[in-house]
């Protein structure tokens, strides 16, 4: 994930309704993970379509940090609980199946999130809104999406 991305936030539509936040990091935390609460603090969110909280890593700004700057174990992570409708230039798992702009993402259990696969079901996070092809990339890559009501879609 380089610099190079015209994008240099996360938050990219915040509205008044997001929530800034601070935890420790347990793990390192890249900005635009998906994030969950563990006892020490917070983590790459670890339930692959599983139910999440809307809490997103940011960058830390006031100290110079940029999105491609992550969190070391024990920094200081500021996040945001964003509410639907937000948009959020989150993180795609490397190798993740492609994605088209309109496709319901889910965690993929590591942070990122991945394309949600009817016959697995899951709960969706986020609607595409950009087409992202990271089939054949070996790191994670970003993607504008928008935040989701949590709905739980079931296997078909």
């Amino acid at each position: 994930m380089s610099s190079a991305n015209v994008r240099k936030t996360i938050l990219l539509s915040a509205t008044m309704a997001c929530i800034a936040r601070e935890e420790l990091a347990t793990v390192a935390v890249v900005p635009g993970m998906l994030l969950a609460r563990t006892a020490g603090g917070v983590a790459p969110h670890a339930a692959a379509a599983g139910t999440a909280n809307l809490h997103f890593a940011v960058e830390d700004g006031a100290q110079g940090r940029t999105i491609d700057d992550s969190y070391a174990i024990d920094d200081t992570v500021h996040f945001a609980t964003v509410p639907a409708g937000a948009g959020v230039n989150a993180l795609v798992a490397a190798a993740a199946a492609a994605i088209v702009k309109g496709d319901k993402l889910v965690s993929n259990g590591d942070g990122t999130l991945k394309k949600l696969v009817a016959a697995a079901g899951g709960t969706v996070i986020a609607e595409a809104l950009e087409a992202v092809d990271n089939s054949v990339g070996a790191t994670r890559a970003r993607i504008a999406v928008e935040v989701m009501p949590a709905a739980y879609v079931a296997p078909v």
